[in-house]
């Protein structure tokens, strides 16, 4: 019951997703990534095998990338 919870919150994050192929690279949409970014780790998304959901994972880790942040991304 709890995995299956966890994807629904998944699901609802990737759907958050900008639209564009790498809205990452746009920092108009830096915003909204931050309101998904802080639910990614209490929802366990990185055991999430979904596609959508790792793509928002890859998105983190660019982001931090462009950003200078390389000790966390």
């Amino acid at each position: 019951e709890q995995r299956e919870a966890r994807h629904v919150v998944h699901r609802i994050l990737a759907g958050a997703r900008p639209d564009d192929d790498e809205p990452i690279d746009n920092p108009e949409t830096w915003p909204r990534f931050a309101t998904i970014w802080p639910h990614l780790g209490p929802s366990d998304a990185r055991n999430c095998k979904e596609p959508e959901t790792r793509r928002l994972l890859i998105d983190r880790v660019r982001y931090l990338w462009k950003r200078g942040d390389v000790r966390t991304a």
